[in-house]
């Protein structure tokens, strides 16, 4: 919802378009859904997406495998890129593609501001971290509801680790859904 509007600002007030990266498809999806609702025309670039009609667009939304793809093999045309935005950006599989975006503003946005791995520190990649209100000020200035939580032993020994650091939604599937 946030870069949604900072997206849909930066192109009031600039000439330029904005790319948006996600990791995994799902949140392609949301994100294309939730900047449209913010009234931003967006293309979701994957690898079934015809490029041809890229010029009427002034935001893209893709993975980034796909993207790094799509620019090893020139398809997509970034040269009026003026703001990248990555979601999840302690996941490094991004910084490949930063070569791609030297003029452009790079906005890595993520709610663990901690690298996914020791070797590549997030300070290597951004210039500022910048840290948004706690949990307790959002509690009592009423933008959140005070937690109440439940919970129940689970075995988590059966979820399993997938190439991405995360739990695959497979295993996940099997544990919760039984």
């Amino acid at each position: 919802v946030i870069f949604s509007e900072i997206v849909r600002q930066y192109l009031k007030t600039h000439k330029k378009k904005v790319l948006v990266m996600t990791h995994r498809i799902e949140l392609c999806k949301q994100t294309s859904k939730m900047l449209t609702e913010f009234g931003v025309g967006n293309k979701v670039v994957d690898s079934k997406a015809d490029l041809s009609d890229q010029a009427e667009y002034s935001c893209f939304v893709a993975m980034v495998e796909t993207l790094n793809n799509r620019l090893n093999d020139d398809k997509l045309d970034i040269s009026d890129i003026g703001l990248v935005i990555i979601d999840e950006a302690h996941y490094n599989s991004f910084t490949k593609l930063f070569k791609f975006f030297s003029q452009s503003f790079i906005l890595g946005v993520t709610a663990t501001p901690l690298s996914s791995s020791i070797e590549l520190p997030m300070t290597d990649n951004y210039d500022e971290l910048i840290v948004g209100e706690s949990i307790e000020s959002l509690i009592s200035n009423g933008f959140l509801a005070r937690a109440e939580m439940f919970s129940y032993n689970v075995g988590l020994t059966s979820l399993v680790v997938g190439a991405n650091g995360d739990y695959t939604v497979k295993s996940s599937e099997d544990l919760y859904t039984d």
